[in-house]
């Protein structure tokens, strides 16, 4: 398959890599479309990353993996969220998933910029979303920088009613 690998600041290659094979609870989706994150771009990220495929904001297909891995069939459309809580440590029980040590690993190999990303379990359990037919793959890739910011107003205690300053 090609993936777009970024090796520096301004440095994105085109590289042929395996399609990655799904093991136990995993999923192989078919990549349409991926957004790309400011994170993405930052220098400091990418120096501290690189090389890596970039992109984790994916729109694809199912096209395979671990038949228990859920009610996905092969040919669902979906969005993958790239980070995905285990929902059991102490840091999940209390909502503060972001502490979570598979939260902070990457649900997705190799990357969103890729033709097929395989999807690890944690994420195959809770953020795997299946999409509408009426919502364009393109669409599908904002869906991540919107939920960012209502968990942010959230965790603020914001909400939808009077409230002084």
């Amino acid at each position: 398959m090609w993936a777009a690998v970024l090796h520096g600041p301004g440095d994105v290659r085109l590289e042929r890599r395996p399609v990655p094979e799904p093991g136990p609870g995993e999923l192989l989706v078919r990549i349409s479309a991926c957004g790309i994150c400011g994170s993405d771009l930052m220098d400091w990220y990418v120096a501290a990353k690189a090389p890596f495929v970039f992109g984790h904001e994916p729109v694809g297909t199912v096209a395979g993996g671990d038949a228990a891995a859920g009610a996905l069939a092969p040919g669902t459309r979906v969005f993958v969220h790239h980070h995905a809580p285990c929902g059991r440590c102490a840091a999940c029980r209390r909502g503060d998933d972001v502490h979570c040590s598979l939260w902070r690993q990457q649900a997705l190999d190799p990357g969103g910029m890729a033709q097929y990303a395989r999807v690890l379990p944690q994420a195959v359990r809770s953020d795997v979303l299946p999409l509408p037919d009426d919502v364009a793959d393109l669409d599908g890739t904002l869906i991540e920088p919107p939920a960012c910011a209502v968990k942010a107003l959230r965790r603020g205690g914001f909400a939808a009613r009077p409230r002084g300053v």
